[in-house]
C-alpha cells in the first residue's frame, strides 16, 4: 500500500506541477507584496521598502527550489534539464557510434524475437487454444507415433469422455477442371467434427454431417474463401452449385470465412474439404492414415486424455489383435506438437542473437566509459561546485537512455524492413506459421525494454567509473587508473568470449551445411527434371486406369528429342515423405519381429531413369505384370539387415498390405535417401506399380532423364502431357537439382543466420578493441611521449600500447572455450557429419578471432609510437 501511495503520489505531482508553479508563484508574491505594504505604512519609502522585502525573503527563486525539494517537484525538473542536455549532446561524436552499435544489437534481436514469437509464443488462432490436442496411434515396439487408421478413429471418438469433440483428415490434392483452365489445390477428406474442434463455421451454409462420414454416396464439399471468390466471385448463390473435383462433381454446401487458417494444417491450409465417408478406405482398421485431433472437455488435461486414449487404444489390441496389436494412442497439446521440431533450432537462434547483443552492450558500455574520461574535467567540476554523485549519475542514465531509445526506434526500423525477407526465409525454412510473423506491438514493447535495459545497464558502468572519488581530483594530464584498465580489460573480454561462441557455433553450422551440400543422395541428379501428373481422378482412378495413363505418359514423354529415359514413382527422393511398412522372412519364425522398410512403388525403367547402381539381379521389365509371381527390389541396408553377407535375389519376403503375401527379392539396388539428404538410407523396398496392391498406389510424380547437352524439354514434356489429357493442370517441370535444394533451406537458414550474427559479433568486437586502445593511447599520450625521451623505441611503445587491447582479447578467448563448447552441444541436432566438439574448428576459429583482435589492438599503437616526445615534454614544462 505504501507503494502504490508513493506511485499515486509521483504521478499527482508530475501531472499538476503547472498548477503548483503558479500556485506557489502567486503565495510567494503575495507574502513580498505584504511585508512591502507593512514597511510602507510604517513609513519606509517604496524603493526602501521592496529592497528590504526582498532581503528579508532572501531571493524568490531560492523559496522555490526549496519548495520544490519539499515537495518532491526538483526531480522531474533535473530530469527535464538532463533530457534537454542529453538531445544536445547527441551532437558528441561517440553518440553517433553509440546508436548505431546499439540500433544494430536490438533490431536484429527484434526480427528474431518477431520470428520466435510467432512460432512459439503466439497463441493458435482457434478459440480456447489451450484445449487443442493432437492424437497419434503409437507403435509400442518401435517407440514412434503413426498415423490412426479410420475405424481406430471411430472408436476414439464414440469411447472418449475427456475430449468434448474429436476430429480426423488427411490432406490429398484435387484438381480443378471446368470453367477455365485446369487448376491443382490443396484438400483435405475430413469428418465431421473438423470445423467444431477448430473452432470455426461456415460463413455461408454449412459443415459436414455425421452421416457423411460414413456415407459414400454423398459429394459435397466445402470450399475455402479465395477459392469462393476465383471461382465463383463471391457469389452466394455458390452454395448448391457444383464443381468439378478430380472429375468428379461435388455440391458446395458451405464457404468458411475470409481469413480463416489453421496452422495444425501445415504446410499447407486446404481450399476444398470433402467428407472422409468419400474414401474407399474408411472402413479399414489396418489403413494408417488419418490425423486426428481433439478439444479437451473443459476442465479435462492433457495428461487424463492421454491416459484415456491409451486405455482405449489398448481394449482395440484386445479386441483387434490382427491389426491392433503393438499398437497405442498418445495425446499431446497442439501447440507443443506443432513446434516439437523446430524449437532447438530457434531456441539456439535465439541465443546466437543474446550472444550479439551482449557484445554490443559491451562495446556501448567500452564507449561510455572512454567518453566519461573525456569529460572527468566536467563532472570533477560538477562536484566540486556541490553537486551530488546522484545528480551525476541521473544525468548520465538520461543521457543514455535517449541514446537507447533512439537506437530502439531505429532498430524497430530495421526489423520492420527485414519483415519481408524473415518471412520468405522462415517459410522456406519450413518454420510453422511463418506467414503470420510480424514486427508489431509487442515486437515494440520488446523492443523498448531491451533498449531500456541495454541503456541503463551500460550508463551505470559508465556512471560507476565516473563518479569514483580517486578519478574526480582535477589533475591536468591524470591518466588511466587501474580499476579503469579492469573494466575495459573485462569489457573486451566478454566482447571475445561470446565472439569466440558464435564464430565457433557458426563455423560448425557452415561445416554440417558444407557435408550436406557434397552429400550424394545415391545417383546424380544432374540430367534429371521431374513434374507432377495431376489427373482428373474419376476418368483416371487408382488402379489399371491410371496405371495405363501413367504408361502411356512415360511413352509419349521418352519420345521426345534428347529424353534418354522417363518413368514414374509415388514419392520422390530427398522430398520428406514416403510411406512404410513392415516385412519378414518367409521362412521367418512365428512371433519373429518384422523389419520396418521404407517403401516405394516405381515404374518399368525407374532405376536406369533415375541412375540407381543395380548391384545383383535384374531391373523390373515387362515380366513383372499382374498375374506374374510376386517380386520386389530391396536396396544394399535391407540386404545387409536380412541377409548379412549372404545372396538375397530369390529370397522370398512376407509382406502385408491388408492381405497376406510373398514376394521374390529380383534385384539389389544402391542406397538412396529417400526421406532427406541429412537422414542416411534405411532398408528400403522397391515395388512394381505393374503389380497388386502396387498397382493402385497413385505414382504421380514423373521423372525424365535429359541427355547431355540437349537443350530443356519442360515445354515439351508439358504439351505432350496436355496432348494426352487437356485437363491435366500445368505443373512445373523443375530439375531434381532443385528438389534436392529443397532439402537444404532449412539448414542454409541457420547457418545463414548465425554466421552473419557471428561477422557482425567480431566486427564489433574488432570495433571495441580498437577503439578501447585509441583511447588508452590518448590518455597515456604524456607517459608514453615520456617513455620515448627517456630512451624508450618505438617497438616498446608499440607493444605497450597493443597490450591494453591484445592482453584482454586472448583472456577473453581462454574464457570463451567453454561457451563455444557450449554452442556445440546446442547445436547438435541442426548439426550434420560435424561433431559438436570439433577442436580443429575452435583451434581454426580461435586463431582467427586472435589475429583479428591484435590486428584492431596494434593499428591505434602504430600512432603511440609516432609521438613526438619533444612536443610532448614542451606541453609538459607548459602545464
Amino acid at each position: 500500500m505504501r507503494l502504490l501511495r508513493s506511485l499515486r503520489s509521483l504521478v499527482a505531482v508530475a501531472l499538476g506541477r503547472g498548477r503548483f508553479e503558479r500556485a506557489m508563484s502567486a503565495e510567494l508574491q503575495f507574502h513580498l507584496d505584504a511585508y512591502t505594504d507593512d514597511l510602507i505604512s510604517g513609513g519606509v519609502p517604496p524603493a526602501e521598502a521592496r529592497r528590504r522585502a526582498l532581503a528579508e525573503f532572501g531571493g524568490t527563486e531560492g523559496l522555490k527550489d526549496e519548495l520544490r525539494a519539499a515537495r518532491g517537484q526538483r526531480l522531474f525538473d533535473e530530469l527535464q534539464q538532463d533530457t534537454r542536455y542529453a538531445i544536445r549532446g547527441l551532437r558528441r561524436s561517440r553518440a553517433l557510434a553509440i546508436v548505431a552499435v546499439l540500433a544494430l544489437g536490438i533490431g536484429v534481436n527484434l526480427a528474431v524475437f518477431s520470428v520466435l514469437y510467432t512460432s512459439l509464443l503466439r497463441p493458435l488462432p482457434h478459440p480456447q487454444p489451450d484445449r487443442l490436442v493432437s492424437i497419434w496411434s503409437f507403435n509400442l515396439e518401435l517407440a514412434r507415433p503413426h498415423q490412426t487408421a479410420p475405424l481406430d478413429f471411430f472408436d476414439f471418438e464414440s469411447r472418449s469422455t475427456s475430449l468434448a469433440r474429436i476430429a480426423a483428415y488427411y490432406p490429398p490434392g484435387f484438381t480443378i477442371t471446368g470453367g477455365g483452365e485446369a487448376e491443382r489445390v490443396s484438400g483435405a477428406r475430413a469428418s465431421s467434427g473438423i470445423f467444431d474442434v477448430l473452432g470455426v463455421q461456415p460463413a455461408i451454409g454449412r459443415g459436414f454431417l455425421p452421416a457423411e462420414d460414413h456415407d459414400k454416396g454423398t459429394y459435397v464439399a466445402v470450399i475455402g474463401y479465395d477459392l469462393w471468390q476465383r471461382r465463383f466471385r463471391g457469389s452466394p448463390s455458390a452454395v448448391g452449385q457444383s464443381i468439378l473435383l478430380s472429375g468428379r462433381p461435388y455440391t458446395v454446401v458451405g464457404v468458411l470465412p475470409e481469413g480463416f487458417h489453421s496452422p495444425a494444417m501445415w504446410p499447407r491450409m486446404p481450399e476444398v474439404w470433402v467428407p472422409i465417408g468419400l474414401d474407399p478406405n474408411v472402413g479399414r482398421r489396418n489403413a494408417r492414415m488419418l490425423r486426428v485431433l481433439g478439444r479437451l472437455h473443459p476442465g479435462a488435461t492433457v495428461t487424463q486424455a492421454n491416459a484415456e486414449l491409451g486405455a482405449i487404444a489398448a481394449a482395440l489390441a484386445s479386441e483387434y489383435p490382427d491389426t491392433n496389436k503393438g499398437t497405442g494412442a498418445v495425446v499431446s497439446g497442439l501447440h507443443d506438437e506443432l513446434t516439437r521440431s523446430m524449437r532447438p533450432s530457434l531456441y539456439a537462434l535465439a541465443a546466437a542473437v543474446l550472444a550479439l547483443l551482449l557484445v554490443a552492450c559491451a562495446n556501448v558500455a567500452g564507449l561510455l566509459i572512454g567518453g566519461s574520461v573525456e569529460r572527468r574535467f566536467e563532472f570533477a567540476t560538477r562536484l566540486a561546485l556541490g553537486a551530488s554523485r546522484a545528480r551525476i549519475v541521473r544525468q548520465i542514465v538520461a543521457e543514455n537512455l535517449v541514446l537507447g531509445l533512439l537506437a530502439a526506434a531505429i532498430g524497430f526500423g530495421l526489423a520492420q524492413w527485414t519483415t519481408d525477407y524473415l518471412v520468405g526465409a522462415a517459410s522456406a525454412a519450413g518454420i510453422p506459421r511463418a506467414s503470420e510473423i510480424r514486427v508489431g506491438g509487442m515486437t515494440f514493447v520488446v523492443g523498448i525494454l531491451l533498449s531500456i535495459g541495454c541503456s541503463v545497464a551500460c550508463a551505470l558502468v559508465a556512471a560507476y567509473e565516473a563518479v569514483r572519488l580517486r578519478d574526480l581530483r582535477v589533475v591536468r594530464g591524470a591518466a588511466s587508473t587501474p580499476r579503469r584498465n579492469c573494466a575495459r580489460t573485462l569489457l573486451i573480454a566478454v566482447e571475445a568470449a561470446f565472439s569466440l561462441a558464435l564464430l565457433a557455433g557458426a563455423a560448425l553450422l557452415v561445416r554440417s551445411f558444407y557435408e550436406l551440400q557434397t552429400t550424394t543422395p545415391g545417383f546424380d541428379p544432374a540430367p534429371i527434371v521431374t513434374t507432377r501428373l495431376s489427373v482428373p481422378q474419376v476418368r483416371y482412378p487408382a488402379g489399371p486406369v491410371l496405371a495405363s495413363f501413367s504408361d502411356r505418359a512415360v511413352e509419349r514423354v521418352s519420345a521426345l528429342p534428347g529424353v534418354e529415359a522417363a518413368s514414374v514413382i509415388d514419392w520422390l527422393p530427398a522430398s520428406g515423405f514416403g510411406a512404410s511398412l513392415n516385412v519378414k522372412l518367409a521362412r521367418a519364425a512365428a512371433g519373429s519381429a518384422a523389419l520396418p522398410v521404407e517403401l516405394r512403388v516405381v515404374g518399368l525403367d525407374y532405376f536406369r531413369t533415375i541412375g540407381m547402381r543395380i548391384v545383383a539381379g535384374r531391373a523390373f521389365d515387362r515380366r513383372d505384370v499382374e498375374g506374374a509371381p510376386q517380386v520386389v527390389a530391396i536396396n544394399e541396408s535391407m540386404a545387409r539387415a536380412l541377409f548379412g553377407g549372404a545372396n538375397p535375389i530369390g529370397q522370398r519376403l512376407a509382406i502385408d498390405r491388408g492381405t497376406s503375401f510373398e514376394a521374390e527379392i529380383i534385384a539389389v539396388v544402391g542406397d538412396v535417401r529417400e526421406l532427406a539428404l541429412r537422414i542416411p538410407a534405411g532398408p528400403g523396398l522397391y515395388a512394381p506399380k505393374t503389380q497388386e496392391p502396387w498397382l493402385r498406389h497413385e505414382t504421380r510424380d514423373l521423372v525424365v532423364r535429359v541427355a547431355a547437352g540437349a537443350p530443356s524439354p519442360a515445354s515439351a514434356i508439358q504439351a505432350a502431357l496436355r496432348e494426352l489429357e487437356p485437363d491435366i493442370p500445368r505443373s512445373p517441370v523443375q530439375p531434381m537439382e532443385t528438389v534436392l535444394a529443397g532439402a537444404l533451406t532449412r539448414p542454409r537458414f541457420y547457418a545463414a543466420s548465425v554466421a552473419t550474427f557471428a561477422v557482425v559479433a567480431l566486427l564489433l568486437a574488432s570495433f571495441g578493441i580498437y577503439g578501447t586502445v585509441a583511447s588508452a593511447v590518448a590518455e597515456r599520450r604524456r607517459e608514453l611521449g615520456v617513455r620515448l625521451a627517456l630512451g624508450a623505441t618505438g617497438g616498446d611503445v608499440l607493444v605497450r600500447a597493443a597490450r591494453y587491447g591484445a592482453v584482454p582479447t586472448l583472456l577473453g578467448l581462454a574464457a570463451g572455450i567453454p561457451l563455444a563448447l557450449a554452442s556445440g552441444r546446442v547445436l547438435r541436432d541442426q548439426l550434420y557429419g560435424v561433431e559438436p566438439v570439433d577442436w580443429p574448428t575452435l583451434l581454426a576459429v580461435g586463431l582467427c578471432m586472435a589475429a583479428i583482435g591484435i590486428a584492431a589492438a596494434v593499428l591505434p599503437s602504430l600512432r603511440a609510437a609516432r609521438i613526438d616526445p619533444a612536443v610532448t615534454l614542451r606541453h609538459e614544462t607548459a602545464d
